[in-house]
């Protein structure tokens, strides 16, 4: 008979005590002090509270200027791919000036709902997809008008958009100022002393306000508009 052979014993190998702790981001106990990269975090923030508390913002009594709660930008720049690109850099540039600009063609959901409506077989049920997609981005707008406090109006085109127009008008109505911003070297006036429609024109100038040839100047405009000292005192 042939000696039986005892089976062998499985390896054992060393238990890494620290592995329940670095799964659970945590550091190990007889770590003092936690990981270096923590503790210049930690310095970092307390250095920056005490910076805070040491020099605090004190604002020049001399100067006074207005909180811009956004400028409204009125457009038709949304509706074309082509002019997007240019639309996506004058809203940067408004931001970059701090003159917080309010964007009508930013809306949650509204892209989805016109899909949805579109998607839709015709009838009366597409057609009241569409009224109620219609409402939503119109009150949008009116909420996003009356909590600006001041309106560049883009009148680029043959003619002046009618949304822009009619968004003039709204901002003329609640005395508001209107910097208009035309960058088309096309005659679109209704004669000679007329840039643009001559009512259009007259609301934007109704309001203390004024149609410039650039973007610069349209900045400009806005800042001067809204840190006046009559401004100041609404």
């Amino acid at each position: 008979m042939l000696p039986t052979r005892r089976p062998r014993a499985p390896t054992r190998y060393p238990r890494d005590r620290e592995a329940p702790y670095r799964r659970r981001g945590r550091d190990h106990p007889r770590q003092r002090g936690g990981r270096p990269w923590r503790r210049s975090c930690i310095r970092a923030v307390r250095s920056r509270r005490r910076q805070r508390r040491a020099s605090p913002l004190t604002p020049d009594a001399s100067i006074t200027v207005r909180y811009v709660a956004g400028v409204y930008v009125a457009s038709p720049y949304g509706f074309s791919r082509a002019s997007r690109a240019f639309y996506v850099d004058l809203i940067g540039r408004l931001k970059k000036a701090q003159l917080g600009p309010i964007d009508p063609w930013v809306q949650r959901g509204v892209a989805t709902a016109l899909r949805r409506a579109g998607d839709m077989a015709p009838g009366d049920a597409r057609l009241a997809a569409f009224r109620a997609v219609n409402t939503r981005v119109a009150e949008a707008n009116v909420r996003n008008l009356s909590r600006a406090d001041a309106l560049l109006a883009v009148l680029d085109g043959v003619d002046v958009d009618s949304g822009t127009a009619s968004e003039v008008g709204f901002f003329a109505a609640a005395g508001k100022p209107i910097v208009g911003l035309r960058l088309d070297t096309r005659q679109a006036g209704d004669n000679e002393g007329a840039t643009v429609n001559l009512q259009v024109e007259y609301f934007i100038e109704s309001t203390g306000g004024t149609i410039v040839r650039s973007v610069a100047d349209a900045q400009r405009e806005l800042e001067r508009r809204l840190r006046s000292p009559a401004n100041a005192s609404r």
